[in-house]
């Protein structure tokens, strides 16, 4: 069986989001979740914001990430 990729390590840990979010509570809960350290550090760059839904972190992940989300 292969690894998921990094966007697929993204993507599962999108999905147990619940929004409205802001981007500490976004790392807390991937912290606690157990996400891996390169979703962290991705979520690490992420502007202080509150996200109302999946568009606009999206859009944010991508701009950091450098890749699609």
């Amino acid at each position: 069986m292969t690894e998921p990729s990094h966007e697929d390590r993204v993507r599962a840990f999108l999905e147990t989001v619940t929004y409205p979010i802001n981007t500490r509570t976004l790392l807390e809960t991937a912290r606690q979740g157990g996400a891996s350290e390169e979703v962290l550090r991705l979520l690490e760059r992420l502007p202080d914001e509150v996200y109302n839904d999946h568009g606009g972190l999206h859009s944010d992940l991508n701009r950091v990430g450098g890749s699609p989300v």
